[in-house]
């Protein structure tokens, strides 16, 4: 019987082609942490994506301002007559 896990790998490195695959890090407290692995390890899925959920949610927001940070920099720097 094949391995179901890695037929669905495969078949995910498949779509992704043609795309350049990013990462991020984002920074989380020991105690975030020790909370998530904690409802992992429970079993509790419900609670551990919700902690999750917050800190995507967190780490999209700092990426936004990060990037409206950046792009209004980029902006002031040009010269006036090719803006």
């Amino acid at each position: 019987m094949p391995n179901t896990k890695q037929s669905a790998a495969q078949s995910e490195t498949k779509k992704r082609r043609g795309r350049v695959a990013q990462s991020i890090t984002i920074p989380v407290s020991r105690q975030t942490l020790a909370v998530l692995e904690t409802y992992v390890m429970l079993g509790q899925a419900t609670s551990a994506s919700a902690v999750a959920g917050k800190l995507l949610a967190r780490a999209a927001e700092d990426l936004r301002e990060t990037l409206a940070r950046q792009l209004s920099n980029n902006l002031n720097r040009e010269p006036k007559g090719e803006a």
